[in-house]
């Protein structure tokens, strides 16, 4: 075998060495770790991972029941279908808070990604709190969570003011 041979074999056997042991490490490191989902930031990824997979019925069942009966399934799709073409979210802080029922705030880094070209690529980083509250059912959402949309909760009527002539005098 020539030397120029053995030095080319030496050479692509080192490169695929690298790329093998490339391969490993992008498997093991970019490994993003499973969150309990009974806990507020485990139904956070959970509902992200429907977000990403673009499962609308899969993302209405982490809202409370009040959240469900006013936000429509074909809303939270068309969010789902118009939103980013994809997205990065990192956990930034888990907050409990008290009040009734008690909530829990769900901070999270938010990288939207959306192309538009072969050449460009636009991206906006935002911070979502994501508020939640325990149910017998799991964490549930309590607000419209990115990146879906829901109507305002119809405002509680004020009691309606009787007018002075109307008012029948006592005795």
């Amino acid at each position: 075998m020539a030397t120029s041979t053995r030095w080319l074999l030496a050479v692509a056997v080192a490169a695929a060495a690298l790329v093998v042991v490339s391969v490993a490490v992008a498997l093991v490191v970019d490994r993003e770790a499973d969150l309990d989902l009974d806990t507020p930031e485990g139904a956070v990824q959970a509902y992200l991972r429907t977000v990403a997979d673009r499962d609308a019925a899969g993302a209405l069942e982490f809202y409370s029941e009040d959240l469900a009966a006013r936000c429509e399934a074909r809303d939270i799709r068309d969010s789902l279908r118009y939103g980013p073409d994809d997205f990065r979210a990192s956990l930034e802080a888990v907050t409990p808070r008290s009040g009734t029922p008690p909530l829990t705030e769900v901070t999270v880094s938010l990288t939207q990604i959306y192309r538009s070209g072969p050449f460009d690529r636009g991206e906006s980083t935002f911070r979502e709190v994501f508020v939640l509250t325990e149910t017998p059912e799991g964490w549930r959402f309590t607000e419209p969570p990115w990146p879906s949309w829901c109507p305002r909760a119809a405002p509680v009527p004020a009691a309606t003011a009787v007018p002075v002539s109307a008012v029948v005098p006592w005795g």
